[in-house]
């Protein structure tokens, strides 16, 4: 009886997986979030939107578990540059900054959620540690930037002009040249900002 109880919590666990996959697949298709629905996803998976609603309160809770995907993946992704070693601390802020480039190429559906749509917010305890990567960080390239406060404050500017380049190349608003020459523009602009920490 145990074994059915683990294999039943297994197959919930991959229903629900799925359903998140679903979701993603839609979005790629159909180039917006505002096309996913619960009765679409239901009709791919061949299942009635009951058995979905059974696992997710709605829309809005299968985007904020997506969410909550891409901030795991990112967290992951900083947590590995955190524990390398480099001889400058300010590669490291630049190798973490680029993991968020990565990030809205390799998965653009979940990046475009997190950072263009106006979502239900993450809970902080998900996020605030990703965040205090990167604030250390700041704090280890400069002795005198001592307080979360001012690290915060240089980490807002590093996430603005992050995301702001991202999502002018995200919105194909990218002025002149191609993606390639905008992302050397991109990595440029990222190591003079970290040059001036």
């Amino acid at each position: 009886m145990r074994l059915n109880k683990i294999r039943r919590a297994e197959d919930i666990e991959n229903f629900k997986r799925t359903v998140l996959n679903t979701a993603v697949e839609l979005m790629r298709e159909k180039k917006n979030w505002g096309m996913v629905s619960v009765n679409k996803i239901a009709q791919i998976m061949r299942y009635t939107p009951p058995n979905i609603y059974h696992y997710f309160e709605n829309k809005d809770d299968i985007l904020f578990h997506l969410c909550q995907r891409g901030s795991t993946i990112i967290g992951t992704k900083l947590r590995i540059i955190e524990a390398r070693t480099f001889s400058d601390n300010r590669e490291k802020l630049f190798e973490m900054g680029m993991q968020f480039w990565n990030f809205s190429v390799e998965h653009e559906e979940l990046y475009d959620l997190m950072f263009h749509l106006r979502q239900k917010k993450l809970e902080l305890d998900l996020i605030l540690p990703n965040i205090k990567i990167m604030q250390d960080t700041i704090k280890a390239i400069n002795p005198k930037i001592t307080t979360d406060e001012e690290a915060f404050q240089i980490y807002q500017g590093f996430h603005s002009l992050i995301h702001g380049f991202i999502s002018i190349k995200m919105n194909n608003r990218i002025p002149i040249g191609d993606d390639q020459s905008f992302q050397q523009l991109f990595e440029q602009t990222l190591r003079r900002y970290i040059q001036q920490i």
